[in-house]
């Protein structure tokens, strides 16, 4: 039995009782037991919320200055996990023309684009604004 159902069941006790500031007392008491238990609800959420993003910010590895999580081959946008803290897969990879030894990826967010020299470190570069 919760809580909740405790403070009900004592109240309909003392209503049958007839003590009518008792009861008034012991209702207000109810109410509060409520709002604390909503409360404790939206805390232990909020605390599962920042343990699971601290959980994804030690997974992600700053690699090449862009982002990757343990198991997932795709990158992150860095400008949109920096900057907004937004975890954005990076589109690609792209095919570059007339290069062999380079890569690019695309983020369909922020619109920046990283290339590189394969091993290298990505160059950003803005390719438009957004619509």
């Amino acid at each position: 039995m919760s809580i909740i159902d405790n403070a009900k069941e004592i109240a309909d006790l003392v209503k049958k009782v007839g003590d009518i500031d008792l009861y008034r007392k012991i209702v207000d008491l109810q109410a509060e037991v409520v709002q604390l238990s909503t409360r404790n609800f939206e805390l232990e959420k909020k605390v599962k919320d920042l343990e699971d993003d601290l959980h994804r910010k030690q997974s992600l590895k700053h690699v090449r200055l862009v982002y990757y999580a343990d198991g997932d081959p795709i990158p992150f946008c860095p400008r949109c996990w920096e900057g907004n803290n937004k975890l954005i897969h990076l589109f690609g990879p792209l095919e570059m023309w007339g290069d062999q030894d380079a890569e690019g990826w695309q983020c369909r967010v922020c619109y920046y684009d990283y290339t590189a020299k394969k091993g290298e470190n990505f160059h950003a570069r803005k390719t438009r604004e957004r619509p």
